[in-house]
């Protein structure tokens, strides 16, 4: 990609297409919007991204959050 396309995110899907993804904007939902294994996290945090060809918003990346007090918490 050209140097102007710093921060896209380029998917290849199943097909062997690719797609072109521009930041468009983060936020936070507490509790976690979305569930896993029944499991909801105390914090999800979305990067939303759109088309960069269209700029219509087209993707999510989402991460979830636990909780601890053991400064030394991995999981």
């Amino acid at each position: 990609m050209p140097a102007d396309d710093t921060g896209r995110l380029e998917v290849l899907f199943n097909d062997g297409q690719k797609g072109q993804f521009k930041p468009l904007q983060f936020h936070v939902h507490a509790p976690a919007e979305h569930t896993v294994n029944g499991h909801r996290y105390p914090l999800e945090f979305h990067l939303v991204h759109v088309d960069a060809a269209t700029g219509v918003p087209a993707a999510v990346i989402g991460v979830f959050f636990e909780e601890s007090d053991d400064p030394n918490y991995t999981n």
